[in-house]
């Protein structure tokens, strides 16, 4: 069975370090693609298995918010729903970027883990933001209902 990069990095991001669950999450990929006939796993496999956004989706989810465009926003909502994306999902991967650009804006070595595309945004982020407004931003995606709920006591 082959596994491209992509497809190993979400899984490994899924495990969260548990090799046993990731282990476990590799079978469930090897199991999917075998069922699809594909005999290849790979990142957009892996991304529908786990009912996960593409990382550009959330990159672009996040630049409409930084640009306070309120319609497109909305779409891009709609489209991550439409494809059976948690809602909690969503806003973990929004506190991921967010996390992200903060540490670029803290001058920290970059994530080896991190796409070209994703650095290069979060880099142009954390030269836009300062630190007061991320902290602000920070405070929007963790005052809701859902990220809320998941957070301990």
């Amino acid at each position: 069975m082959k596994v491209d990069a992509d497809g190993l990095m979400l899984i490994a991001r899924a495990a969260e370090g548990s090799a046993r669950d990731g282990l476990s999450l590799l079978d469930q990929a090897i199991a999917h693609a075998d069922d699809a006939g594909g005999g290849r796993v790979t990142g957009p496999d892996v991304r529908a298995m786990l009912g996960l956004s593409d990382r550009g989706a959330t990159r672009a989810l996040m630049d409409a918010l930084l640009g306070g465009d309120a319609p497109a926003v909305l779409a891009l909502l709609a489209e991550q729903t439409d494809l059976g994306v948690d809602p909690a999902t969503v806003l973990k991967g929004l506190l991921s970027l967010c996390h992200t650009i903060t540490l670029a804006k803290a001058g920290a070595q970059a994530d080896p883990s991190q796409s070209l595309e994703e650095r290069a945004a979060c880099d142009a982020w954390a030269e836009k933001l300062g630190f007061a407004a991320l902290h602000r931003l920070w405070q929007l995606l963790l005052d809701n209902p859902v990220t809320a709920s998941r957070l301990p006591r």
